[in-house]
């Protein structure tokens, strides 16, 4: 009997124990249930004040960019094609088209400024501004492409801020430049109905070279491409592709093609512009392959897609 009564009090004792512990568990998971909703609360209120301020910091960045703004509109109102004027205009006169983004431009201005598969040089920087000023180019076999004007782009908010001011000094206000964006996907988000067609008409029934970097993203997608009479390659380097030049223009002179594609980055802008004055037809292009796919397939934009560097 004695060991029973040890064995029910050691029971009870261990029931007591299980009791106790549940309810400070209890109280644990309560204290833990106000934590969670005192943090919450003060999770809700700081993305409240997050918003508020980036509201307010969004009015002071228009009401900064506001004056700069309404000089870059100004200026490519002017000077500028729209996107599809720019496209039928090199298909109608056979235009070559050399594109200038901001890249372009900040290679031109900044002397430490480096793309990624391009570095700078003075040699680049001065066959950059040759090209934008037709020093040695006929404007009547050459167009210059301009940047879009967004205005309400944070990416190109900057981008004006930072070189607006050299920007208007180099561009003249009398001749007439094209959009160099009908590249890019903002071609093909307003011009939805026919900003494909407009592109296919140029190289229709064509022989067509591709002038890009080895082992590049540039293809020739059959969707987009697929009524091209022939194609074929001509391979730069895939990085620092404007020291290449000089050989590739010998290549494009001796290649008998009715329009050459360009896809090299500033590199592609300086031989576009060559390409013109030994008679060739071609147009910078860039990533205009993935530009289409970005705004029809909703595949990656063109700079999220990883860079493949050849051997």
């Amino acid at each position: 009997m004695a060991s029973i009564r040890r064995s029910v009090g050691k029971a009870r004792k261990g029931m007591g124990e299980l009791v106790r512990s549940a309810r400070t568990l209890n109280a644990t998971r309560a204290r833990q249930m106000e934590l969670m909703e005192q943090t919450h609360k003060e999770l809700v209120s700081i993305r409240r004040e997050l918003f508020y301020q980036r509201e307010y910091l969004n009015v002071l960045r228009y009401e900064a960019f506001s004056p700069t703004g309404r000089q870059v509109k100004a200026l490519t109102d002017s000077v500028q094609y729209d996107l599809r004027q720019t496209l039928e205009l090199v298909a109608e006169r056979k235009l070559s088209f050399a594109r200038f983004g901001d890249g372009e431009f900040r290679t031109m201005f900044r002397y430490d400024y480096n793309l990624a598969f391009q570095p700078n040089s003075p040699e680049l920087r001065a066959a950059l501004r040759k090209v934008l000023s037709y020093d040695g180019y006929d404007a009547e076999r050459l167009l210059i492409g301009l940047p879009h004007p967004y205005l309400q782009n944070l990416h190109w908010q900057s981008v004006w801020l930072d070189m607006w001011e050299d920007f208007r000094e180099v561009v003249d206000p009398e001749q007439k430049y094209g959009d160099a964006h009908v590249t890019r996907p903002v071609f093909f988000e307003q011009l939805p109905d026919d900003g494909v067609d407009l592109w296919r008409r140029l190289w229709d029934g064509k022989r067509v070279c591709v002038v890009t970097g080895r082992n590049s993203r540039f293809e020739l997608l059959d969707e987009f491409f697929g009524n091209v009479r022939d194609a074929e390659f001509i391979h730069s380097v895939p990085t620092n592709a404007f020291e290449d030049v000089p050989r590739l223009v010998d290549e494009v002179k001796k290649t008998d093609a009715d329009l050459f594609l360009i896809a090299l980055g500033p590199a592609g802008t300086v031989l576009a512009a060559e390409a013109s004055n030994a008679g060739k037809w071609a147009v910078d292009t860039g990533h205009l392959s993935n530009s289409w796919q970005h705004q029809v397939q909703k595949a990656p934009l063109p700079e999220k897609l990883p860079r493949i560097i050849g051997a």
